[in-house]
């Protein structure tokens, strides 16, 4: 594990945790798509339409624990980001960290500023913000890495474009894949791939 400040520990301690899941998790994975009883290949040339096809056929399920450990990946990469906002609120000793404190994830703009903002609830109690104690250059570095912001170097914003805004972005994923996995057990599927290809110069 990388060396990291004392007053981090916490997040490099959930971070190591999720990287050792996601190499379990890739271990299992390949160990599946390496397994040939697991899937077929089946490969048809149609001289009629100067079609190759190519069909993958699913023999065996991918293994149940798959998912669990997808989901305690997605657990501990996911509080790794509160450990990081909660330690910073102590760093700047403008307030103290509470069960608000959190590290937002949001698609919309007009939701984070709703976040990070302190309301009044229905029955009448103060709801602190999930950034107060934060100073307002902290806040905008965390508003700068949403789903919904484009990062600003070339290769990021192409990959944003890919990731189609925030529908795709990685930490869009991981808020989906925590909060799906605090009520079901994340269910690993395999996808049933079908390729057609014309020859070179055929269509």
């Amino acid at each position: 594990m990388r060396s990291w400040p004392a007053e981090l520990a916490g997040v490099a301690l959930k971070l190591d945790r999720a990287n050792r899941h996601l190499d379990e998790l890739s271990t299992s994975a390949n160990r599946y798509l390496r397994d040939p009883s697991a899937y077929a290949v089946h490969e048809h040339f149609d001289r009629n339409t100067a079609i190759y096809t190519l069909e993958a056929e699913l023999k065996t399920a991918p293994p149940d624990d798959l998912g669990v450990i997808l989901g305690d990946f997605a657990h501990n990469a996911r509080s790794a980001l509160d450990h990081l906002v909660w330690t910073l609120v102590e760093f700047r000793e403008l307030q103290q960290p509470g069960i608000h404190t959190q590290f937002p994830i949001t698609n919309h703009p007009n939701d984070f500023d709703k976040q990070v903002a302190d309301r009044v609830d229905a029955c009448g109690e103060l709801v602190r913000g999930w950034l107060e104690g934060l100073t307002a250059e902290d806040v905008q570095e965390i508003r700068a890495v949403q789903p919904f912001e484009p990062l600003t170097d070339a290769f990021s914003y192409h990959m944003w474009t890919q990731w189609h805004g925030p529908i795709k972005h990685p930490l869009t994923a991981l808020q989906r894949l925590n909060n799906f996995d605090k009520h079901r057990v994340v269910h690993a599927t395999a996808i049933h791939i079908r390729h057609d290809r014309a020859p070179s110069g055929k269509h």
